[in-house]
């Protein structure tokens, strides 16, 4: 017997990539599906094309019935979600443990096929595709070439004149994670560079499609470059770094180990600034350090410190503004995520100048800093315990 994923019946009707080929295997097949789950994606996903002027009314109105037409003639089996099977769920996702990465929905849609007899799973869901067999099931895909590849971490980087870095930065980067076995992508982004920094990148891309590079036509600064890579990267963990090689590619294990008992890991570098930084560097972050934690009632040992990593949830409710990389772990907080610190190595800059000196750590945030102090003080949380249609 074999269980295709929501996505996959959504494409039957919506006309989407891959479609005709899942309607062939579903005519030969015996498929079936979770009742509460697929339907409500199938809605969700009609209306979203009826809202972006994909389809009209009345077609919307005809998918919707001939979706419920075909699930009373049998095309789709779809079966009820119930207490049973939550429990079955919940059962399953204990005795797996750590063997396989799964959200709750997926889960429930893998239980679902175990529990009914399934042998096959189809999905084109990268994280069921890859737990599947620790529950019992031979995950399959009739849409390879349809389905992007969406890796385990995106590291994320932020370039402005550093020519002298790149390849250095790469090297570093390939002989840090290759080791790990995990599936990544570095998002690079040139704040419109003045020397040859987008040349360089655009012939590292050309080598790696793991490097995906993009280029403002403007200057817009730190936060914007930063933002339009998290924006534009496709991994479950999102690593932001500079290009400099100060921080080292070295330390991603650390962060990955404590991304299993918190949503953000943040580093610091107050250990070893302490021991080899200049004396005046190290007065200046400490000094904007303080001022920071004192203004937005945080306790971040060293908020400049920009390489950190997160899930990519943390990023999902955020709202852009200048300067917000100085100030994520807060916000993150301030969504209700976990945060922790680790320490972390800080080399010398590789090549060329930094941007940064003691004024601009003092002040050139202390407007950002009080509309974070505004946000945390009118922030209101609230949570939906039940909704109905």
């Amino acid at each position: 017997m074999t269980y295709f994923d929501a996505s996959y019946i959504v494409r039957c009707y919506l006309n989407e990539p891959g479609g005709e080929q899942v309607r062939a295997v579903a005519a030969s097949r015996h498929p079936i599906a979770s009742c509460e789950i697929v339907r409500l994606e199938f809605q969700n996903a009609v209306r979203r094309n009826l809202q972006e002027n994909k389809v009209s009314p009345s077609q919307a109105e005809a998918l919707l019935q001939r979706f419920e037409s075909d699930c009373s003639e049998g095309v789709w089996h779809l079966l009820p979600l119930n207490a049973a099977l939550v429990e079955s769920t919940a059962a399953q996702l204990s005795a797996i443990g750590a063997v396989a990465a799964v959200g709750a929905v997926d889960a429930l849609h893998l239980t679902c096929a175990r529990l009914h007899g399934c042998d096959e799973f189809f999905t084109h869901d990268r994280q069921q595709f890859t737990a599947a067999g620790a529950f019992g099931l031979t995950a399959r895909d009739v849409l390879p070439q349809t389905r992007p590849d969406r890796p385990q971490l995106s590291l994320v980087i932020p370039c402005y004149n550093e020519e002298g870095n790149l390849r250095e930065l790469i090297k570093a980067i390939r002989a840090a994670v290759n080791p790990l076995k995990i599936s990544y992508e570095v998002v690079i982004t040139d704040d419109c560079s003045k020397d040859n920094s987008w040349a360089i990148l655009k012939e590292l891309a050309a080598s790696d499609t793991r490097i995906r590079v993009q280029r403002f036509k403007f200057n817009c600064g730190e936060s914007a470059a930063s933002w339009a890579g998290m924006k534009n990267s496709r991994g479950r963990y999102i690593f932001t770094l500079d290009a400099d090689l100060q921080n080292d590619p070295k330390d991603l294990p650390k962060f990955l180990e404590a991304l299993k008992n918190f949503d953000c890991v943040c580093g610091t570098r107050v250990k070893v600034r302490g021991e080899g930084d200049h004396i005046i560097r190290v007065i200046s972050s400490r000094t904007a350090n303080w001022v920071r934690n004192k203004l937005s009632g945080e306790q971040i040992s060293d908020a400049g410190c920009t390489y950190r990593a997160f899930k990519r949830e943390c990023i999902e409710n955020l709202k852009f503004f200048k300067g917000m990389h100085r100030f994520l772990p807060t916000l993150f907080k301030i969504e209700g995520h976990t945060v922790t610190e680790i320490e972390v190595s800080n080399n010398p800059r590789f090549a060329g100048q930094s941007n940064y000196g003691v004024w601009n750590r003092l002040f050139a945030s202390f407007y950002d800093l009080l509309a974070v102090r505004w946000m945390k003080k009118r922030m209101f949380k609230f949570i939906v315990d039940e909704r109905i249609n």
